[in-house]
């Protein structure tokens, strides 16, 4: 089952691997592809925001926000392939912020094949970020297992303080005056039975 789970996390990081080793070889001096793709489709997307939510987008040059966008990609797809919340929260981040920006269906008619094309990715990157949204939930949900040493020292600590408790009660009986003991037995096996159900 281990392997099984460590096998789907390298293929589905591979999809976040392999893009960001492609982007991040033809980068060069502007940007390479992946400033050229975004440069266009982050403008579009600042006017958006700007004009529907009146707020102001600072500016960030392109080139930046496309090596954050593979620095995302890469560090997040390492990290989330041996497991960690960390590199899944990268990931979620890249999704958060380049599905809307560079798959911007909105900005096209309906019935254009941009539209068609540019919304199924979109839905596709969404899926991706359910993925990890599931992976991160999955994670936190599911108790760690103890290794077998950690159980038997749990175990041998619970059985040594039962026997020190089981001692010290003994002792405090045994101090006790006899014609208390009947009435305190009978309170502590009331006790007993009350928390037994």
């Amino acid at each position: 089952m281990a392997f099984a789970s460590f096998l789907g996390r390298v293929l589905f990081a591979s999809v976040f691997i392999l893009s960001a080793y492609q982007e991040f070889s033809d980068f060069g001096l502007d940007g390479g592809l992946a400033a050229k793709a975004i440069g266009p489709k982050f403008d579009v997307f600042t006017k958006h925001v700007h004009s529907h939510v009146a707020m102001q987008v600072p500016d960030i040059e392109v080139k930046r926000l496309a090596a954050a966008a593979i620095a995302l990609k890469g560090i997040g797809g390492i990290f989330f392939i041996f497991g960690s919340n960390l590199g899944a929260f990268l990931l979620i981040l890249h999704q958060l912020i380049a599905t809307p920006i560079l798959y911007d269906f909105y900005n096209y008619e309906s019935w254009n094949t941009e539209f068609t094309r540019l919304f199924i990715e979109f839905t596709q990157n969404v899926a991706l970020l359910g993925a990890l949204l599931f992976f991160v939930g999955m994670k936190n949900s599911i108790p760690r297992r103890q290794s077998k040493k950690k159980q038997l020292v749990r175990l041998l600590s619970d059985l040594f303080l039962d026997l020190a408790s089981l001692s010290l009660l003994r002792l405090y009986i045994s101090l006790r005056p006899r014609e208390d003991n009947k009435s305190f037995i009978k309170n502590c096996e009331r006790m007993a039975i009350n928390a037994q159900t």
